[in-house]
């Protein structure tokens, strides 16, 4: 997809429904509604940077054993109680052994093998590209407690499940053999390149909810769970659970020596099939007793766990924090001002060098 036709799917969908939505209502309905958007953009690559892992792995690397990219962006309408939001949401997540980072870079960037080395490979991975409508509901129950619930209803055109398993020996400095089990469902298959009839569509639901606390004068606990649960559920989706051993050689033009593989397995659809989003949790606790205002938070995603550490100025109508991030020594810049708020943080002022990006845009009104 083009940068234009992501920018337009990304946030073009979610815009469209909520215009139409509005001028829909009638004149006395809108007076009590009022729009908000919110748009949140995270990536993490612990083996290479995000920039280089989207540039065909081609740079520095090492070992890790996680990389994804979610991308969130809902715009709609708000009153009181309740809401509802056009929704468009990208994530993509792969869990690995150090070893399969290493051998895939160093074939990414034709680096040469150790002779002899075995690695020993796994692979998960999920992928999801959805789009659908958003319910909400927020309520005060008094001033210092606020909670609020959400459902998506969600199509989605593209997905990825499930995993590989195996082991690779280097045979010599560009060339090595490798022994795999692979099981997954999908819309395109990325490994074995199989020739698909027609596009698959999913369709599904996902929950979250928010807790806003200010449990005593100086001190407030911000709570937000999404994918409590989150499914999706397709029809006759493709799938492969197959061998693939090394047999067939080749050599490319930088003369690495690689294999086509023997495969020997099963291709077929799964008459239906429930594919499980990843829940989200994030915490944030906040004191502001002092003139700076401290604050901590947790954030849960893809099975990864990420502390930060923060510490800003507040005064009515604006605020700006600074946080940290603990295992990635990013560091990130927090403002509010009226309904508007803006977040951006990375761990490299050189952003082709950032293996922690996250971005986020937000109205509320």
């Amino acid at each position: 997809m083009t940068k234009s036709g992501l920018f337009g799917a990304h946030f073009g969908g979610p815009l469209f429904i909520s215009l139409a939505l509005w001028t829909a209502l009638p004149t006395a309905v809108r007076a009590e509604l009022h729009p908000y958007g919110y748009s949140e953009i995270r990536a993490r690559s612990e083996p290479i940077s995000v920039w280089d892992t989207l540039n065909g792995w081609e740079g520095e690397h090492g070992g890790g054993e996680i990389q994804y990219l979610s991308s969130w962006f809902e715009a709609g309408l708000r009153g009181e109680a309740w809401g509802i939001g056009g929704l468009y949401r990208r994530d993509y997540a792969l869990w690995f052994t150090p070893d399969a980072a290493e051998l895939y870079g160093a074939i990414a960037n034709d680096e040469q093998l150790p002779t002899g080395r075995q690695y020993q490979v796994e692979l998960q991975a999920h992928a999801i590209i959805a789009k659908g409508l958003r319910l909400s509901w927020q309520h005060e129950w008094q001033s210092t407690l606020k909670t609020g619930f959400g459902l998506a209803l969600l199509e989605a055109d593209y997905m990825l499940d499930g995993s590989i398993n195996g082991t690779a020996t280097a045979t010599g400095a560009k060339s090595y053999t490798y022994s795999a089990w692979a099981d997954y469902a999908y819309t395109e298959d990325l490994l074995f390149e199989r020739d698909l009839d027609e596009a698959n569509r999913g369709y599904g639901v996902a929950l979250d909810a928010r807790v806003e606390w200010a449990f005593r004068p100086d001190w407030r606990l911000d709570l937000l769970a999404r994918d409590l649960p989150g499914l999706i559920w397709w029809q006759e989706l493709p799938y492969t659970q197959a061998t693939a051993q090394s047999d067939r050689s080749r050599t490319d033009a930088s003369g690495y020596r690689s294999w086509d593989p023997l495969v020997s397995g099963y291709e077929g659809n799964h008459g239906r099939y429930r594919q499980r989003l990843p829940p989200r949790l994030q915490g944030e606790l906040y004191f502001s007793g002092w003139p700076p205002m401290l604050a901590a938070g947790v954030h849960h995603q893809f099975e990864d766990t990420l502390v930060k550490l923060g510490a800003g100025w507040q005064a009515e109508g604006w605020s700006l924090l600074g946080w940290y991030w603990l295992e990635d020594g990013a560091v990130e810049l927090a403002a509010r001002w009226q309904q508007w708020q803006l977040g951006l943080g990375v761990d490299s002022l050189d952003w082709q060098q950032a293996r922690f990006v996250t971005l986020s845009l937000g109205y509320r009104y």
